[in-house]
């Protein structure tokens, strides 16, 4: 079942809240423990979608998962509703990203562990978003996997940003929820091969997806690839620091995450990279899988 989390310390998020509650397309509001729960309205059964207000969805834990799971009496998966805060950027962005923690956890879930990748939600949201024509001054960016929290089952964040300007803007509302509705009625399940993506900026624009997207399709053949974790550079130097079978342990609980094999490395950075591909390598014979 597909979760949406909203939480009480998020600006963008509360307005989406209070956009759904005023159309009365969240019903049925209770409340337990920390948590308040809403069924939606699309169907008669209301069972194509929760939403469920936390205190911080960036702390997050498997506890939470376990009791809203016994709650549902099924497996479910979140898609969590975020402002996009960043004091650099000062262009709009609706950006998407997958979470989990390189190293440190300065910002929710546990160290040197990830959340399985939501490939399904990634890959829907994705495909409308390089596609469609944005609303005016807004652009779209994948972001690198970021922050907590780290769960057991998959998560996609889902990004409005970077100021009270847009979370307040109502046309970046209506274009974000016309998405999230889109894909909560449309059930969908990924179908291209997902890859993880080392070296990378933070910030990935649609000229640099589709670039990667053409390099990939005329070098490797890979067609028809879509993205799953991605290590940032400025991630490398840090995890460099570490062991070599530290660096195993994390990229093992990496792969395992990203529900695929298949990795590829900037070359622009292979200098520092020498050491990752050599333990990836290592891995790779391991579990006789193809990587690049």
């Amino acid at each position: 079942m597909l979760i949406l989390i909203i939480s009480k310390k998020d600006q963008f998020s509360n307005n989406i809240l209070s956009y759904l509650l005023s159309n009365n397309i969240l019903i049925n509001e209770h409340s337990e423990k920390e948590y308040i729960f809403y069924d939606f309205c699309f169907n008669q059964n209301n069972e194509l979608c929760k939403a469920v207000v936390v205190n911080d969805f960036l702390y997050l834990t498997n506890l939470d998962v376990d009791y809203f799971e016994a709650k549902f009496n099924t497996e479910c998966e979140f898609l969590i509703i975020s402002s996009h805060k960043s004091e650099k950027q000062k262009i709009d962005i609706i950006s998407i990203h997958l979470c989990g923690n390189f190293n440190k956890n300065e910002l929710g879930g546990e160290e040197r562990s990830f959340s399985i990748a939501y490939l399904n939600a990634f890959e829907f949201v994705y495909n409308q978003l390089i596609n469609a024509k944005l609303p005016d001054n807004l652009i779209f960016n994948v972001e690198a996997t970021h922050h907590g929290p780290s769960l057991k089952r998959q998560v996609l964040y889902y990004e409005i940003g970077p100021d009270d300007k847009a979370y307040n803007n109502k046309e970046y509302l209506a274009f974000y929820l016309k998405i999230l509705f889109e894909f909560i009625k449309t059930n969908y399940h990924y179908k291209k091969t997902p890859i993880i993506l080392i070296g990378s900026p933070h910030y990935l624009d649609k000229q640099l997806l589709k670039s990667i997207e053409t390099k990939l399709k005329e070098k490797y053949n890979l067609q028809n690839i879509t993205f799953s974790h991605i290590l940032p550079k400025y991630s490398i130097n840090d995890l460099l620091t570490l062991t070599d079978n530290d660096l195993e342990l994390i990229f093992m609980k990496l792969l395992t995450a990203s529900q695929t094999d298949l990795v590829v490395l900037n070359k622009d950075y292979m200098k520092s990279l020498t050491r990752i591909s050599s333990i990836f390598e290592k891995i790779n014979k391991e579990r006789a899988n193809y990587i690049i």
